[in-house]
């Protein structure tokens, strides 16, 4: 059999290299016949089960009519990756059936790996902020959270210096490996500076940060992004209730006052009775 029905995978191709969850992309498969008698009917057969794979426009079955020794063919299939999948290596297994010029029955079956990518999503967000004035300094909470259908590994948060505030301490917090649908937050203190309003009541503040991370294939990525920082003017964060008033701060101080001279009463009476 292997003298006479050498019916080989000589190679084969994906068009792109990596299909996108989500697109469709071309498998070429290069059969050649390295045997010493021509072949007939020759069947290949991809097994997508459990891959969410799906054949477009024709089967996952191909067939060749006749291979002539010394030759080789192509067997084209288009495919459909799912939305779903995930970047990684797939393996799938490819069924050969084919006759030789005696009628003779033949069965291979081979692996190949195709492989999906699925470009990294993620969103950015304030979480927190305790800052709300110019001249003040103050901890801020940034979010990443993973809306792609990849893992981001590796990743980190750097928040960079501008000129409308600095960075007090440190300015990068590793967040680790992400899964999708997950979410980190990293915690900085920065100083904003005496910014000018022109006249506004509040101004926005883009924050510079750089994510780092790497993908399934570990590709290293570095983008630039900006989250919006609100300041205000000191009367308009009073007015929106942002930081407490002048008359908030002396009315909780008069809370104190009179505490302490109720506790001091207090304090004179027991002391007067435990004398007596």
């Amino acid at each position: 059999e292997s003298s006479t029905s050498q019916l080989d995978i000589e190679s084969f191709e994906t068009q792109p290299e990596k299909i996108k969850s989500g697109d469709t992309g071309k498998l070429l498969l290069k059969l050649t016949n390295k045997g010493g008698v021509d072949l007939k009917d020759i069947k290949v057969k991809l097994d997508l089960t459990g891959t969410e794979f799906s054949p477009i426009g024709s089967t996952d079955e191909k067939l060749i009519n006749e291979l002539q020794r010394g030759y080789s063919t192509m067997a084209e299939y288009k495919l459909l990756a799912s939305g779903d999948m995930k970047a990684k290596e797939y393996q799938i297994p490819v069924k050969i059936e084919f006759k030789d010029e005696n009628n003779n029955k033949y069965t291979k079956n081979n692996t190949i790996t195709l492989l999906v990518d699925s470009s990294p999503g993620y969103i950015l967000n304030l979480e927190q902020t305790s800052v709300y004035n110019p001249n003040t300094k103050g901890k801020i909470v940034i979010s990443l959270s993973n809306i792609g259908q990849s893992d981001l590994k590796y990743t980190s948060l750097e928040l960079e210096d501008t000129d409308d505030y600095e960075v007090l301490g440190k300015n990068n917090e590793y967040l680790g490996n992400l899964e999708s649908d997950d979410y980190e937050t990293a915690d900085f203190e920065i100083f904003v500076k005496d910014i000018p309003f022109g006249g506004l009541d509040k101004r926005n503040i883009p924050l510079k940060l750089k994510v780092y991370y790497k993908d399934s294939y570990n590709k290293e990525y570095t983008d630039e992004k900006e989250v919006v920082l609100q300041i205000y003017t000191a009367s308009a964060a009073k007015k929106y209730g942002l930081v407490a008033g002048s008359s908030t701060k002396w009315i909780i101080v008069l809370i104190l006052i009179v505490i302490l001279i109720v506790s001091y009463v207090i304090w004179k009476k027991r002391k007067k009775n435990n004398n007596k």
